[in-house]
């Protein structure tokens, strides 16, 4: 048995309740949910509303003057000459609530110095966000290098049941599943998700990922695994200094940081998808109706060609003078194998849990739940090394009773943040 939450807590506080069980003969009126009190889709999507708001509280910022050189750059840049290394290093552009190393710049040529940080704290404002930060109060220590190393079926109210895999209540003319609220609140967890995607790609699908060219004396600020940190300049850079490095960085502040050419898009990593197209509802009497629907993805891509995420999308509007309203939640698979410049073409599969109501106007009161299975192609063009402009074309079928249902369409065009 498989329980599934379903709309409402009560017929008049939130719409049809989504307990009903995912087996043959298994009907409920919209009085039986009531008294069930189950898990509703409305908490559903204000768990979904609360994490979109963490989301955007954790990652919004500004971008930092600022850049990270990974350690395998490093090791690459210390096996050059020195005069061959300052034309192309690859860097990453940071946020404004990284931890920052502090200010070395007065080191001489042939000097390098270790910061040993006595706390690390966050106050200071470093730009207009919401998180902050503060360079902490540590003493710099000089050296001689010479010296270095360290480094349900379809069921009417009024009875009868069909086959398992799908439950759906219908009610009478004007109903009680509360589908303008869906739709209402459905608006509110979009917008969120609205904000939260400025907000990424202001900051993360913004930010420089690519290659610069750094003066020869440019200071790097080493970053050992203990927390210190160790200041050589670029053509002083031994393969030693790098023993226990996790990275370094760069200010701009300090020295010229002349940014070039952007890295390719790279997908490696947790992704963000949000996408506002049409997708199409079953509507009472088996009508496909085609309504504003909205796609949010979270996931990863543990190659720049594969991920795994989790989806929801929705969608409602008005038909024959009454409400209608749709929601899928699941898995999708995403595989973008062909490359033809910035133009990246692949496709997805998906499956999970669906869910229709529509009430007022001349339609009848029903909703209905089911298991749904997709797929479709997928365009994207990549904006940035972190970002692209995504359009995909699919279809998903619904199980009801015993039987799966004519594809449901669904285009949508939107932003990938990786």
């Amino acid at each position: 048995m498989w329980r599934t939450p379903l709309v409402g807590g009560s017929a008049n506080e939130g719409g049809l309740a989504w307990n009903l069980l995912l087996q043959e003969g298994t009907t409920q009126t919209a009085a039986d949910a009531s008294a069930r009190e189950p898990m509703s889709q409305r908490l559903i999507h204000r768990l979904l509303l609360l994490s979109l708001t963490a989301l955007g509280l954790v990652l919004s910022g500004c971008l930092s003057s600022t850049y990270a050189i990974e350690a395998d750059e490093l090791e690459r840049l210390a096996s050059l000459p020195p005069d061959a290394r300052s034309g192309k290093v690859r860097v990453v552009q940071r946020l404004s609530w990284a931890d920052e190393p502090p200010l070395a710049d007065d080191i001489d040529a042939d000097e390098e110095a270790t910061w040993y940080p006595e706390d690390h704290r966050y106050g200071t404002p470093h730009c207009h966000s919401l998180h902050f930060h503060h360079h902490s109060h540590g003493h710099i220590v000089f050296r001689s290098s010479r010296h270095s190393g360290h480094s349900g079926g379809h069921a009417a109210a009024r009875g009868g049941t069909s086959g398992g895999g799908a439950a759906r209540v219908t009610g009478t003319h004007g109903g009680s599943f509360n589908v303008g609220g869906q739709k209402a609140f459905a608006f509110v967890v979009v917008a969120a998700a609205g904000v939260a995607t400025v907000g990424l790609v202001a900051t993360e699908g913004a930010r420089f990922d690519g290659y610069a060219r750094l003066e020869p004396d440019h200071p790097l600020h080493l970053r050992r695994r203990d927390g210190s940190y160790q200041v050589v300049r670029l053509e002083n850079l031994e393969p030693h200094h790098l023993d226990h490095v996790s990275g370094a960085v760069v200010d701009s502040e300090l020295s010229d940081v002349s940014l070039g050419r952007r890295a390719p898009l790279d997908r490696e990593g947790f992704a963000w998808k949000f996408e506002l197209g049409g997708m199409q509802l079953r509507a009472p009497g088996d009508v496909r109706v085609t309504k504003t629907a909205a796609l949010m993805e979270l996931g990863y891509f543990p190659t720049s060609e594969f991920g795994l995420l989790t989806f929801v999308s929705l969608a409602g509007g008005n038909h024959l003078g009454g409400d209608v309203f749709g929601s899928r939640y699941g898995l999708t698979a995403e595989w973008m194998p062909l490359h033809l410049g910035r133009v990246h073409l692949g496709g997805y599969g998906l499956g999970g849990l669906g869910y229709d109501a529509a009430e007022g106007g001349d339609l009848v009161a029903q909703a209905s739940q089911y298991w749904t299975v997709g797929g479709g192609a997928l365009l994207e063009f990549d904006v940035t090394t972190r970002m692209g402009l995504s359009v995909r074309a699919g279809a998903d079928w619904q199980r009801h009773g015993s039987a799966w249902s004519e594809p449901a369409f669904m285009t949508t065009v939107g932003v990938a943040v990786y």
